[in-house]
């Protein structure tokens, strides 16, 4: 079940913010820290950036990768900070570098290969920061090798359904599915030990299977709070001990759909013919700011939206991403976030992407080769104290 018990009936509380409607659910109590569904109304017709990024989040510092010939990092899909360490997931070059808080390369995780301790291909990463451990999906080889920071290989967990996404709940496996499985669901709870599915949520029909296309769908805080969101779902959903429970909707308005329904004739019919208008790419939790991408389809043009949702007042808010620094580089076309630390957020820039003279202009560091061709991404770091 997405939510306990209801004790109240859905109560419509209207706030102006710019453009912006919130709704809130009222659900049954819980032990945990959100005990609220909450569901924003966004009007992407008539819709509004509330402010410049870097007017609310002061620019801290950047972080030059070290690129040796073991450390060439091709593009960056995640970065995971944690206990001074970067943990950067490449899924181009299908291996997970750490380095340490000032870039310095120091060792991969795992290595590839076909013994039990190697992984054929790494289709996702998980890191749990609680216990200090680091996850690697391997669907080729049907299984998850579960690593220490330092690097040391620790188990193997066997898997028995192939995956887009994961997430490591304690005793249990989160799986995040395109529909095709035994039980045609969207998501799937299973076993850690024997891998076998526990339960099931959001089935899909077997005929006419939304397309889902997603490789960042999980993240866990320091916490150890896990948060889902999937493409077509426009929902936020916490996950601990688990259970699942709704945190956040996004409804674009005007497609009157249950986006939690996608058996529905109306649903399929509305994804088949292209006419979806918008869906949750992304989605960080620092410091009580939930930062969510966003993306929607406009008359075959796909636009991109970043937002920033408190979860201490309730409001939403959309953010210009044009970000700019002292030395007047924008983060471009990499805008969304790649990673969290616990007082910051991470964005990544590629300086083979730059002009020369920009390039000319980033910081003096020991990493920074001042050769664009020579460098690894480069990490932003902004601090949202």
């Amino acid at each position: 079940m997405y939510c306990k018990v209801m004790q109240k009936k859905i109560i419509s509380i209207f706030l102006c913010l710019a453009c912006i409607s919130v709704v809130f659910v009222s659900c049954k109590k819980t032990a945990e820290d959100y005990d609220l569904a909450d569901k924003a109304i966004v009007n992407l017709d008539s819709l509004e950036h509330n402010f410049n990024f870097y007017s609310m989040f002061p620019y801290d510092r950047m972080v030059f990768l070290e690129l040796t010939s073991d450390s060439r990092v091709a593009d960056i899909n995640r970065i995971y900070a944690i206990d001074s360490l970067f943990i950067v997931w490449d899924q181009k070059s299908d291996a997970v570098f750490v380095f340490n808080d000032k870039g310095k390369f120091l060792y991969r995780i795992g290595d590839k290969g076909h013994t039990e301790k190697e992984y054929a291909s790494i289709n996702d990463v998980y890191v749990d920061q609680q216990n200090k451990q680091v996850y690697l999906l391997d669907n080729a080889s049907h299984k998850i090798q579960c690593f220490g920071l330092e690097g040391s290989y620790m188990r193997t967990i066997r898997t028995k359904e192939w995956a887009l996404g994961f997430a490591v709940d304690e005793d249990y496996i989160w799986l995040e599915s395109d529909g095709q499985n035994q039980s045609s669901a969207l998501l799937l709870k299973t076993d850690a030990k024997s891998g076998d599915v526990i339960e099931t949520y959001f089935p899909m029909l077997n005929d006419g299977r939304v397309p889902i296309k997603s490789e960042k769908t999980f993240f866990a805080d320091a916490e150890g709070d896990i948060f889902f969101c999937s493409p077509y779902l426009n929902s936020i959903y916490k996950i601990k001990d688990g259970e699942i429970a709704p945190l956040l909707t996004l409804d674009f308005g005007s497609d009157g759909l249950d986006d939690s329904d996608l058996t529905s004739e109306a649903y399929i019919s509305t994804i088949s013919g292209k006419n979806y208008i918008g869906n949750i790419g992304d989605v960080f939790l620092c410091k009580d700011n939930l930062f969510i991408s966003f993306q929607r389809l406009n008359d075959g043009i796909i636009e991109k939206y970043n937002a920033l949702y408190s979860l201490a007042s309730k409001e939403l808010h959309i953010y210009d991403d044009s970000l700019l620094h002292d030395f007047q580089l924008s983060i471009f076309p990499s805008t969304n976030i790649v990673g969290v630390g616990k007082h910051s957020i991470i964005y990544s820039i590629d300086p083979s992407l730059y002009p020369d003279e920009s390039v000319a202009g980033l910081p003096d560091d020991e990493y920074n080769t001042k050769d664009k061709y020579q460098m690894n991404p480069v990490l932003v770091i902004y601090d949202v104290n």
